[in-house]
């Protein structure tokens, strides 16, 4: 993961924008996360156990003694589910639909499976948004105002 987040950081081809500050991959912070056995990792079914002991006057109580941390998921299903209408009527009455790429019944279920927050079907259906997006810009069709 080192090598390839230098090779990210490193690329021969980077953009005019600006420069890639990434302080996290200094010398001295890699040496010292690399320092620490692995087995000290996790402590009392506590991930990143030696970091928690490190701040634990500093943070709250029930972070110390959290045995897991959310992922993205949960953020993503709030945003499709505050926004589900609007990507069901982007993703039925898009440019992949109108296509045959994507297949409406599958797509349906997909929205479905939501309520149970499956994981990868959000996934899929973020995916597929971010496709139709990108087609659209390069369709020259524009999204409406409203749409995610």
């Amino acid at each position: 993961m080192i090598a390839r987040m230098q090779e990210h950081m490193e690329t021969p081809f980077q953009s005019d924008g600006p420069s890639m500050i990434t302080p996290l991959m200094a010398q001295p912070v890699l040496e010292a996360c690399l320092a620490i056995p692995s087995w000290k990792w996790i402590s009392v079914g506590r991930n990143r156990a030696v970091i928690r002991d490190a701040f634990g006057e500093r943070l709250p109580q029930k972070i110390i003694d959290r045995k897991g941390k959310p992922g993205p998921e949960s953020f993503s299903f709030q945003l499709l589910k505050a926004r589900e209408q609007e990507l069901r009527e982007i993703l039925l009455d898009g440019l992949l639909a109108s296509h045959g790429i994507i297949d409406w019944d599958k797509i349906e279920a997909a929205f479905h499976a939501l309520a149970t927050q499956d994981g990868m079907q959000g996934r899929r259906l973020l995916q597929l948004a971010d496709a139709e997006a990108w087609c659209r810009h390069w369709s020259g069709r524009k999204m409406a105002r409203h749409d995610v």
